[in-house]
């Protein structure tokens, strides 16, 4: 899994939030998660593209009132698909997600 430069339409959107913490999500896929500061909270991130191209965001805020990491993907794309790709490619089940958002 590559990681990307930017999402297509340069906006983001949560598709989900994974049970799994950043250092588990490191332990398990290798993913390199980088801290950072917006402003608001400390967080940790990791910018991740699927073979197909489609891209996510992976991110913990330190003061998140749950545990778990939020998903981003591009605003443009479908979020039930989005999960559906990132489930497969990580080999996890809903039974990983804590959270998604409700279909429109």
């Amino acid at each position: 899994m590559a990681a990307p430069a930017r999402f297509p339409s340069g906006e983001r959107r949560p598709v989900a939030e994974l049970a799994l913490e950043p250092a588990e999500l490191t332990d398990r896929y290798s993913l390199e998660f980088g801290d950072g500061d917006d402003g608001l909270d400390y967080f940790r991130a990791a910018a991740i593209e699927l073979p197909s191209g489609q891209q996510f965001l992976l991110l913990r805020y330190r003061g998140a009132p749950t545990s778990g990491t939020m998903v981003y993907a591009d605003v443009g794309a479908d979020p039930a698909a989005c999960r559906k790709e990132l489930l497969g490619e990580l080999g996890l089940t809903e039974a990983d997600l804590t959270w998604w958002p409700e279909a429109r």
